[in-house]
């Protein structure tokens, strides 16, 4: 995978990056980009629930949208390697735009991965 970026609302008080996050509630997005070799990341968070006063231990959920690109399923920047079946999936693809829009769009497909995780 490569390219993953994660996306969720919240009001973060500090966090594990090189800037200090925005004050307040906000949509954050996290994007990273590794290289080959580099199977996992991490980011410490640590966030302000709004209304939940002192002893208190419930909160809403915090929802965690998450999408990571295969580097290799990349059409037609890697057209050329020949790596998975997504590949094979996009070459028909694309031959299939060339035939019924004679040449007119300019397609770009990517294999990704992506999903909801809520903690």
């Amino acid at each position: 995978m490569r390219g993953t970026v994660i996306a969720f609302d919240a009001w973060v008080v500090s966090w594990s990056l090189d800037s200090p996050p925005p004050y307040g509630e906000a949509r954050h997005h996290i994007k990273e980009a590794s290289y080959y070799g580099t199977n996992e990341w991490s980011i410490k968070l640590e966030i302000k629930v709004p209304g939940l006063g002192a002893g208190q231990f419930t909160h809403e959920p915090l929802k965690i949208n998450f999408v990571g690109i295969e580097e290799k399923a990349m059409w037609p920047g890697k057209k050329n390697d020949r790596a998975g079946p997504a590949m094979e999936v996009f070459e028909r693809m694309d031959q299939w735009f060339e035939e019924k829009r004679g040449g007119v769009d300019d397609v770009m497909l990517l294999g990704c991965v992506a999903g909801m995780a809520v903690i």
